[in-house]
């Protein structure tokens, strides 16, 4: 593609099945609809930074498509990489407002993604099938996540879903075999019928807004997350080890934190567990003989 050219337009390369590669100059800014659609060869396009859109259907059945998105991007359309199998990381920049429906359908290689605090909404079906998607983090500006957004993401154990969000789609997290907690931090959104389906997810939400909170939602439990610090079991030094007992909910998963500096801001964990079925959980610091001070937090895994 030649120097000068800013956008490449409606399926400029539509079934171009041979097409191995792709160097996209620096004057482009748009990739249009279907640009790319069907190059099912396609190995290697290189985006550079000055890309800030691409269309719907841009890069749909590019099947071993590895190239990485650049940040510099703000607007992907529906179905954008839709079935790019070999496709392993997403990021995008910041100003991008709606993750699109289909966006990353199918993606089953990827494995990291990186959504800009600027979302607003994940839409339906924006990460269906993407089986190799171990963690995400929703941005704290997220209000909805559509229907079937994380259906069949079979590498996801825990979600933590922020109190912007007030919806949640039917079947959103449907076939999500391995996920077994959600952190909501805010009050109960709306939920979809069948959204957390086929999965053993236990729903924890915050103390402070228990009152929102019914025991099951959509066929799943629902549990305050209350560890502390047990004020009737005392701290203790055990075979050289600092150590005290946390309380809360039977079967909570905690992880404790030390620092020995709070203004350093390094936090280091000493244990990732989960309190007995009684509610308790011993914890030692092994690290606590040899220094003279230490802080420890309870945080979420």
């Amino acid at each position: 593609i030649p120097d000068g050219i800013t956008n490449i337009g409606y399926g400029t390369f539509w079934g171009c099945s041979a097409l191995t590669s792709v160097a996209i100059p620096d004057s482009v800014t748009n990739i249009g609809n279907y640009a790319f659609y069907g190059c099912s060869a396609l190995i290697s396009a290189t985006i550079p930074d000055s890309v800030t859109s691409i269309g719907s259907y841009a890069f749909n059945g590019c099947t071993v498509l590895t190239s990485a998105i650049p940040d510099s991007v703000t607007y992907f359309g529906s179905h954008a990489f839709y079935n790019c199998s070999a496709l392993t990381s997403a990021t995008m920049g910041n100003g991008v407002t709606n993750i699109s429906d289909y966006v990353f359908y199918n993606c089953r290689s990827l494995i990291s993604v990186t959504m800009p605090d600027s979302v607003t909404s994940i839409g339906d079906y924006a990460f269906y099938g993407c089986h190799a998607l171990t963690s995400v983090t929703i941005p704290e500006n997220v209000t909805s996540i559509g229907d079937y957004a994380f259906s069949s993401c079979t590498s996801l154990t825990s979600i933590t879903i922020p109190d912007s969000v007030t919806t949640i789609g039917s079947y959103a997290f449907y076939y999500c075999r391995f996920l077994a907690s959600f952190l909501f931090t805010g009050d109960a959104p709306a939920i979809g019928p069948y959204a957390f389906k086929t999965s053993p997810a236990t729903l924890y939400y915050l103390p402070a807004f228990a009152s929102t909170w019914p025991s099951t939602v959509a066929g799943r439990p629902a549990v305050c997350w209350n560890p502390a610090f047990s004020p009737t079991s005392p701290t203790r030094f055990t075979s050289g080890k600092f150590g005290f007992t946390l309380t809360g909910n039977p079967n909570l998963p905690v992880k404790v934190e030390a620092s020995t500096n709070l203004a350093s801001h390094i936090w280091t964990p000493i244990t990732n567990a989960t309190l007995n079925s009684s509610g308790s959980l011993s914890v030692a610091d092994p690290a606590s003989s040899s220094l003279p001070v230490r802080f420890y937090r309870i945080v979420w895994p």
